[in-house]
């Protein structure tokens, strides 16, 4: 992931996760990720991508649907 998509992607997550008032603690317990993985992808920092199953459940964590493309995704507010 590029430096400037992977801080784009990890300020949209922060602001997603602070809009439904959740702490990168409860979060990352609902994701089955470390904090300091989840805080990584915030800051734009990690060292690869986050994988699809990483993604999916951070939507599920989050209320969100992601979906795959080709070669990108896109979230939508969960019904």
């Amino acid at each position: 992931m590029k430096r400037d998509l992977a801080k784009e992607f990890g300020q949209a997550l922060r602001q997603l996760r602070q809009a439904r008032r959740l702490t990168q603690e409860a979060l990352s317990e609902r994701a089955d990720i470390s904090v300091e993985y989840l805080s990584r992808i915030e800051r734009g920092l990690p060292k690869s991508p986050p994988s699809w199953d990483v993604l999916e459940r951070l939507g599920r964590a989050l209320g969100v649907i992601v979906e795959k493309h080709n070669t990108s995704w896109t979230i939508k507010l969960a019904a």
